[in-house]
């Protein structure tokens, strides 16, 4: 998929969701989003509680994969 987005002049690659298998392969996580509106007002507070603690955990395995990616320091 590299390959072909090089020759087609892509600026992106989706590899699809998990997988750390794929760093070695030069895919690094990125962020993405979702939007989703929850009727009950009380789920909706659980919700957010849950994703407030998970996106932090989140950024730092993130960080985590970046720093030790198959890449130079510097190249990204």
């Amino acid at each position: 998929a590299i390959e072909a987005a090089i020759e087609l002049n892509l600026k992106t690659v989706e590899a699809g969701a998990q997988g750390e298998h794929k760093i070695e392969r030069g895919y690094l996580p990125v962020t993405t989003y979702s939007c989703h509106y929850l009727i009950d007002e009380e789920f909706r507070k659980v919700i957010e509680d849950f994703l407030v603690r998970e996106s932090s955990q989140v950024k730092v395995v993130m960080k985590l994969l970046r720093d030790s990616g198959p890449f130079k320091e510097g190249v990204l």
